[in-house]
């Protein structure tokens, strides 16, 4: 910085400064043509710019990216027609876009319509819709669909919109399916339609011929398909109405039943006229005159219809009819005959106090007399009249052999006395009386017979009397004289209070006794009994015992060809009477005994 004394330095119109001033030296840039030009920088600083005319604005067409000092030469190019729907005010230079206004309707909304020709077609919504329009003027007209003809049948006044096939053109003609005639074409019925030539059928026109295919019939009852139903429950099992049909009837009255009529064609393809009413009819068989009544159809939900025919005589012989009656004709009868019943009303049960045997209908009357009353000792469910008879418990002795036997007793209570009787008094005999008070020697015991030594039973050979298998024998017991001849086969002292002997057995072949060296029964004997549960074997007669001196019994698990049955094979026996009271005694156990050689 250069500093200057006050004595070289004034200012104008000031005079001379008399003191000391101190002078700064401002730095910049003192171009006046550069764009930063600073006019305060006293010292060039060398940071100059050069100024670089031009224009600008990015928005210009000739923007210049270097200028940086705006020259206005800017230039804007667009549509400078102010008529143009696109006239730019700000630009400088036409540049041919302009594009001139079009007022119209611009709504391009689209619709979906079915025509009455079952065909969908996607539309513009509005008839004068043009994409060329710019300017939408609110012009648009609506679409309205319809057929536009003045001639054909669903002519619309208001469309202005025709799709493909939506008039219907009016054609007259017969629009009865059910006719020789029928057009399917037809639009308007001219009552050109011809339905049967038949003069029997329901629906004859009088003046068609060769025309048969649709002629329906008023059928008969009998015609109609047989419907099965349950009447009365399920006890009484199904009822077949086949035309006419009688399902209930008594002595005065009868009812009739018949199936719904045809709705439609029978099986052989036969059309059924609709049916207004039932002609029925009855009358005395022989008789000329019919009662009638008339029966307007009306369906059912079971699906037949019933009448009761009343007022009849008991036991008389009826002739019934009935014909269907259709809008144009009527149908032949279906006749049936009945006779109604001759019932005699009555009690037609045996068990009843007032049973009747000549009725033959349960009337309800039937009379039982007895005791009512659940509680009482004689009550009789069947009753249905009370008579007075019922009894009622009363405890006592009711064993007339007791010293206190109670005549009016009921229930036995256990108080009965006994002085005076007399019997076995052993509870372990087999005639043990548990009321007997004195012991009279009777008491028959479940023994073993005395007489049988085990030493004596043993294993005979080979036998062909027994069906060649070993024979057990052991001494009879007919020494004793108590026991007579018969001990083999009657229940008596002794010996044969028993019904039975029943033999089991074990055997060893030189391994071990068999069966776990415990006994088994024997398999099979003669005269072998069921007794009391268990197989019991029956005493021989005399005639296969030799004269009764041995009694004998067969062993089949022995034979010829089984190793069991071998010379030395070991067996020991059990031999048990069984008694009556399905006790038995104390076993008698044979020794050891050996099958011999044979």
């Amino acid at each position: 910085m250069n500093r200057h004394t006050s004595s070289k330095i004034s200012n104008q119109g000031l005079g001379r400064l008399t003191g000391p001033v101190t002078v700064v030296n401002v730095m910049g840039c003192t171009d006046n043509n550069s764009i930063n030009y600073n006019p305060d920088a006293i010292v060039d600083d060398g940071s100059c710019i050069a100024m670089v005319p031009g224009c600008n604005d990015p928005n210009a067409s000739n923007y210049n990216s270097l200028a940086n000092s705006d020259d206005g030469s800017c230039a804007y190019l667009g549509c400078m027609d102010s008529n143009a729907i696109n006239y730019n005010p700000s630009a400088t230079a036409d540049d041919g876009s302009c594009v001139e206004s079009s007022a119209g309707c611009t709504n391009s909304s689209t619709y979906t319509y079915t025509g009455t020709s079952g065909n969908s077609q996607v539309y513009q919504a509005y008839l004068n819709y043009n994409p060329a329009y710019n300017i939408d003027d609110g012009s648009c007209i609506a679409r309205v669909f319809g057929c536009m003809n003045p001639t054909a049948f669903n002519y619309n006044p208001a469309a202005n919109t025709q799709p493909a096939g939506e008039c219907i053109f009016v054609y007259p003609g017969c629009m009865d399916p059910n006719s020789c005639t029928y057009n399917s074409l037809a639009t308007e019925d001219d009552g050109s339609c011809v339905a049967c030539d038949d003069p029997l059928a329901n629906n004859n026109d009088f003046n068609t011929v060769g025309c048969s295919a649709f002629c329906q019939y008023c059928l008969p009852v009998e015609q109609t398909p047989a419907i099965t139903v349950i009447l009365g429950g399920l006890s009484q099992g199904n009822t077949v109405i086949d035309g006419l049909t009688v399902v209930e009837k008594d002595n005065f009255s009868i009812k009739v039943a018949w199936p719904h009529p045809v709705s439609g064609a029978l099986p052989d393809g036969t059309l059924s006229a609709p049916v207004q009413l039932h002609s029925l009819g009855y009358k005395k068989a022989g008789e000329t005159n019919w009662n009638t009544i008339n029966i307007p159809f009306a369906a059912q939900v079971n699906g037949y219809e019933t009448y009761d025919i009343t007022g009849l005589e008991q036991d008389v012989e009826y002739d019934i009819r009935i014909g269907a009656q259709c809008s144009n004709s009527f149908s032949s009868y279906t006749n049936i005959s009945v006779t109604t019943e001759n019932f005699i009303y009555g009690c037609t049960l045996e068990e009843f106090d007032n049973f009747d045997p000549n009725a033959n209908f349960l009337d309800g009357s039937c009379v039982l007399a007895g005791c009512m009353d659940s509680f009482a000792m004689n009550y009789n469910f069947l009753a249905n009249t009370d008579d007075g008879s019922c009894l009622y418990s009363v405890a006592g002795c009711i064993d007339v052999g007791a010293d206190n036997y109670n005549s009016n007793a009921t229930i036995d209570d256990g108080s009965c006395i006994y002085t005076a009787v007399i019997g076995c008094t052993n509870e372990l005999a087999l005639n043990y009386n548990n009321v007997a008070v004195t012991d009279d020697g009777s008491c028959l015991l479940c023994q073993t017979d005395p007489g049988v030594d085990a030493a004596t039973i043993s294993i005979g050979a080979l036998d062909s009397l027994f069906g060649n298998y070993s024979v057990i024998t052991w001494a009879n017991l007919g020494t004793n004289s108590t026991n007579g001849v018969y001990q083999e086969y009657i229940n008596y002292l002794f010996i044969t209070n028993g019904i039975a002997y029943r033999i089991s057995y074990k055997y060893n072949t030189g391994s071990g006794w068999s069966n776990n060296n415990t006994f088994v029964e024997i398999e099979y004997s003669l005269t072998s009994t069921d007794i009391c549960g268990i197989a019991a074997y029956g005493v021989q007669s005399d005639g296969l015992l030799g004269g009764g001196l041995n009694f004998g019994a067969s062993l089949p698990v022995f034979g010829p060809n089984d190793g069991r049955y071998a010379p030395g094979v070991q067996y020991q026996l059990e031999i048990k009477n069984i008694c009556v009271n399905c006790e038995s005694s104390d076993p008698i156990i044979t020794p050891i005994l050996t099958i011999p050689t044979y």
